[in-house]
């Protein structure tokens, strides 16, 4: 079984004879190089000389990745409405402008670069009285195809810490996925991700790390005597995106403690079927605040129970 895991500083490449994705046997028909993390999905030259996990996947579930690391990096990349980037960073800056022109957004069908969010609601706010807000936003991606990225890189990574030279095979989590939440950094502080941070704080690391200069980040976490991990993928210091996969009924425990954010009712729409208005307010991480979502803290476990493993 893998012993604890930090991110090495050098490439680790595979052998692997099955598909880390969907568990079909690799031969030279279908048989494709992967990198667990694209070199597409991080500012250019990132990756050099920094870790990467590089494994054979069959071609189908590699196409299938590769559409996802088309818009997604594209839009964590790209500034905020104020046209600040989180790091002034060259690469970042560069890619960012190159990426907005050439990948295209799936929400939009228009390029990331030119799908900046512009909406307006019209609102009662009693007889006679209305209201017009508008809002500017950055380009946002499909939630359902973060999860579908985030879901790739940890199959890749989890397939990586329970790996078996011998066999040259690892293994896909047991029982199911479930996401908990995207978030983008001006929200990194906003309660539920505050409570899903201190709630693992303690679980067993099995892959904390960063690689690509900061620009991907990941921890993998388990409970201690429970098939139940967490998970958690930074994305360009942009989004972040938090989760759990194992037991069902564990999950269920956990998720059901994590408070949901507050909303604001701002009024109703105009007309006969018009929607209520509820937004909240972005809750960035306070700065001096100690963010340890990435960090590694190795528990003690009781005396009487060995450390556990993957």
């Amino acid at each position: 079984m893998a012993q604890n895991r930090f991110l090495p500083p050098q490439p680790t490449i595979l052998k692997n004879v099955s598909c880390p994705y969907c568990g079909t046997q690799l031969d030279d028909q279908n048989r494709s190089k992967e990198h667990a993390v694209a070199r597409s999905s991080v500012p250019k030259g990132s990756l050099d000389g920094a870790w990467n996990l590089i494994l054979n996947a069959c071609k189908a579930c590699n196409g299938a990745k590769s559409d996802l690391e088309d818009d997604i990096p594209a839009i964590s990349m790209q500034p905020d409405p104020t046209g600040r980037h989180p790091r002034e960073d060259p690469r970042l800056i560069k890619d960012a402008a190159r990426k907005g022109a050439k990948s295209w957004s799936r929400l939009t069908g228009m390029p990331v670069g030119k799908s900046t969010v512009r909406q307006t609601f019209n609102f009662s706010l009693g007889p006679g009285m209305t209201v017009s807000v508008g809002s500017v936003g950055p380009p946002q991606v499909e939630e359902s195809r973060v999860f579908a990225l985030a879901w790739y890189q940890l199959a890749a990574f989890f397939y990586f810490v329970t790996y078996d030279d011998q066999s040259k095979t690892g293994k896909h989590w047991p029982g199911e996925f479930v996401p908990v939440m995207q978030s983008v950094r001006s929200d990194w502080g906003n309660v539920r991700l505050r409570a899903f941070t201190d709630a693992v704080a303690n679980w067993l690391p099995r892959l904390c790390g960063m690689t690509a200069g900061g620009f991907l980040r990941v921890a993998i976490r388990r409970k201690t005597g429970a098939d139940c991990w967490s998970w958690a993928l930074e994305w360009n210091e942009s989004i972040r995106v938090i989760g759990f996969f194992g037991d069902p009924a564990e999950m269920e425990t956990a998720v059901a403690h994590l408070p949901e954010p507050e909303m604001h009712t701002l009024g109703r729409e105009r007309g006969p079927a018009g929607a209520t208005i509820r937004l909240r307010e972005e809750v960035p991480v306070k700065e001096g605040d100690q963010d340890k979502l990435f960090a590694w803290e190795e528990p003690q476990p009781p005396r009487d129970e060995p450390p556990k493993t993957l």
